[in-house]
C-alpha cells in the first residue's frame, strides 16, 4: 500500500492529493442561557441565513413554523449555533 495520502493513477498520470489542514476553534464555555442560534435554508447561492440571534426556545419553534406552517422541507433547513 502507498504511503501517500490519497493517490491517482490514470493514464500516465500520477498526482498526489491530500486534504488541507485547518484549524478549528470551538468556544463551549459559553452558558447555555446565553447560547444563539440562527436559522438557514439551502438556496441555488448555498446556506442563506433566514433568522439569527435566537435563544434555543425561540430558535425550535421558529424552525417549526418554517416547517409545519410554510411547508419548507427539513433537509433544506439547518440550525446553526453562533455563540
Amino acid at each position: 500500500m502507498s504511503e501517500k495520502p490519497f493517490e491517482v493513477k490514470a493514464h500516465g498520470i500520477d498526482k498526489n492529493y491530500s486534504a488541507p489542514k485547518v484549524k478549528v476553534e470551538v468556544n463551549i464555555d459559553t452558558p447555555e442561557d446565553q447560547q444563539l442560534f440562527e436559522i438557514q435554508e439551502l438556496a441555488t447561492t448555498g446556506w442563506e441565513v433566514i433568522e439569527t440571534n435566537l435563544t434555543k426556545e425561540n430558535c425550535k419553534q421558529k424552525w417549526k413554523h418554517y416547517f409545519n406552517v410554510l411547508g419548507l422541507p427539513p433537509g433544506s433547513m439547518r440550525i446553526k449555533r453562533i455563540r
